[in-house]
């Protein structure tokens, strides 16, 4: 069995991929569900998976940074 060098790897993230199909017409949690950023507990609870949360952390960031520039004008 190869192993891959960890220069080699595309990224350090872990993200769950195939298996999910679109399904007709798609909604907002299915699309998220679908792309690897939210994972589905129970009827009506979601878990942010990891890549979910780096676009979380990076959003809020950016929300920050332009109402700070906001307030400062």
């Amino acid at each position: 069995m190869q192993t891959l060098r960890p220069a080699a790897r595309l990224s350090r993230v872990w993200m769950p991929s195939g298996g999910i199909a679109v399904q007709g017409t798609e909604d907002g949690h299915a699309k998220l569900i679908r792309a690897g950023y939210l994972r589905q507990s129970q009827a009506g609870i979601f878990h942010m998976l990891p890549l979910g949360l780096r676009v979380q952390d990076k959003i809020e960031k950016l929300v920050a940074r332009h109402m700070e520039g906001a307030l400062g004008e």
